[in-house]
């Protein structure tokens, strides 16, 4: 589940975004100012910027990546910079393809020789893999701490070629290779061992990455799934019922399992055949052909633990763990004529065409409804992964269960902040305030945010990036100005 801070960047991530850097070699900056920045990074405690000449630039918790002068003098002519959003360290590809990572454990300085002709690097959490321009694969655990482990290790890539791209879920690899096969390792429970379905995993256009499971799709939309998903005799009889299934064009996926979206309008869900008691099991009938046009889903999502389907009428299908907002029938018939579907960790918000907003989150009791929240006037919603915030037309915010922000008018914009949110007023100044907090005003002399061309953030703080390719920052308490380098901690 993603929150909608991605969609105010950073821009610079190559397996996301492939921008790169054009570094001159012979004008490198050697001071730590923060001018004429190219892109922005953030991981959970510190921040990098890349400047235009490839140096790079840290700032932030010195034991997160905020200080890189362990690998200073190889960062010349960089032209990415790779950051996790929920982890620690940073990775530079160079212009010379060489991978270059900081506080990301001892594995990448053990492996420092083989890190060459990189031609992108994947993560999640606590397991790395970096594409070589051949299609081979160098992949580790943060946990590997001798060249044993790295070459001969349950999270050691088998040797290869043509690799594509790389999938990761919690314990497993996946590899899409260039001839459309798929080659697999790491825990077997998670999906690390495939040859069983090699002959099903060939043709592949897409890998998709559950927590302990994945999905493939064949080029004419035809579904293979594998991993925890085959966990159980329920989930058993739920794959079996793939192949019936040949036109997939989306995919999602909770911590339970997955459901894709068919060209014809269908759903259908998979991999969640236990824990009957805490949910609401996947309708049937939306596997089945349409009635008719206005009866097809246009639109699926997922939160950490459950699904909503939106049909072409705006009439809203949801399931999964009731924890997560997995059953809705109590407001069944506020969610009709919906335009818009967004997730929360908890639950999920329906905007109907009327403007409001239906907002409902899960609960532990199995005999309590959800909790809801109905907004009237709604002009945009901005989620994180606890909650939301949603900007009405008369300028005011309103944050899920907590209500109207006090004091808060004249917005023109909403702003995820991690943590909490960004308020732009029409005089260009912020608010700012920590979920479920009290509201600070920064001065629009300190942060202007009226044409900036990146936002990034982590737990400490807000940066963005403006065209002059200076970095401004604020923080949830009121503070900001233009962002410190020399600020460790």
């Amino acid at each position: 589940m993603e929150n909608t801070l991605q969609q105010y960047g950073p821009k610079g991530n190559a397996s996301q975004y492939g921008q790169y850097a054009q570094a001159d070699d012979t004008n490198l900056t050697t001071d730590n100012n923060l001018e004429n920045v190219r892109h922005i990074y953030s991981n959970k405690g510190a921040f990098a910027a890349l400047r235009q000449d490839g140096s790079v630039v840290t700032w932030g918790d010195r034991q997160c990546g905020g200080d890189h002068s362990a690998v200073a003098a190889e960062l010349v002519n960089v032209k990415t910079i790779f950051a996790s959003a929920n982890g620690c360290g940073f990775a530079a590809l160079t212009q010379d393809h060489r991978l270059v990572i900081w506080d990301m454990g001892d594995a990448p300085a053990l492996l420092k020789d083989k890190l060459t002709q990189v031609a992108d690097f994947v993560m999640r959490d606590d397991l790395f893999a970096a594409i070589k321009r051949d299609g081979s694969v160098i992949s580790w655990s943060i946990v590997d701490g001798s060249l044993d482990e790295l070459t001969q290790g349950i999270y050691s890539a088998p040797e290869m070629k043509d690799v594509l791209s790389v999938s990761i879920n919690d314990a497993a690899f996946a590899a899409l290779k260039q001839d459309g096969t798929v080659v697999t390792w790491g825990s077997a429970y998670h999906g690390g061992e495939s040859q069983y379905l090699a002959e099903k995993l060939k043709d592949i256009k897409a890998i998709y990455a559950g927590p302990s499971a994945f999905t493939a799709v064949t080029q004419n939309g035809e579904l293979i799934s594998w991993g925890s998903v085959n966990d159980g005799q329920e989930s058993q009889k739920q794959l079996a019922r793939l192949s019936e299934f040949t036109s997939a064009i989306k995919v999602v996926n909770t911590a339970f399992g997955f459901a894709a979206l068919m060209a014809d309008g269908r759903v259908y869900g998979w991999g969640e055949g236990f824990l009957p008691e805490s949910l609401v099991l996947f309708p049937l009938a939306l596997a089945n052909s349409p009635a008719n046009s206005q009866e097809k889903i246009i639109e699926i999502i997922a939160n950490d633990g459950a699904y909503a389907a939106l049909k072409a009428n705006g009439d809203v299908v949801v399931w999964g763990h009731i924890r997560h907002g997995g059953n809705a029938s109590a407001l069944q018939k506020k969610l009709q004529h919906v335009r818009a579907l967004y997730a929360t960790e908890m639950g999920f918000v329906a905007l109907r065409e009327d403007g409001t907003a239906i907002g409902w989150q899960g609960v532990d009791d199995l005999s309590s409804e959800p909790m809801v929240q109905e907004i009237t006037d709604v002009v945009q919603v901005v989620t994180l992964n606890q909650g939301y915030a949603v900007l009405k037309a008369d300028g005011t915010v309103v944050e899920d269960s907590a209500g109207p922000k006090v004091g808060v008018s004249e917005v023109v914009e909403l702003i995820p902040s991690v943590l909490g949110f960004t308020a732009k007023h029409t005089d260009g100044s912020l608010s700012v305030w920590a979920s479920g907090g009290l509201s600070w005003k920064v001065n629009n002399q300190d942060v202007n945010l009226t044409d900036v061309i990146e936002i990034s953030g982590n737990i400490s703080n807000m940066i963005a990036l403006t065209p002059e390719g200076k970095v401004l920052t604020w923080d949830l308490l009121g503070n900001g100005g233009e962002a410190d380098p020399d600020r460790l901690y």
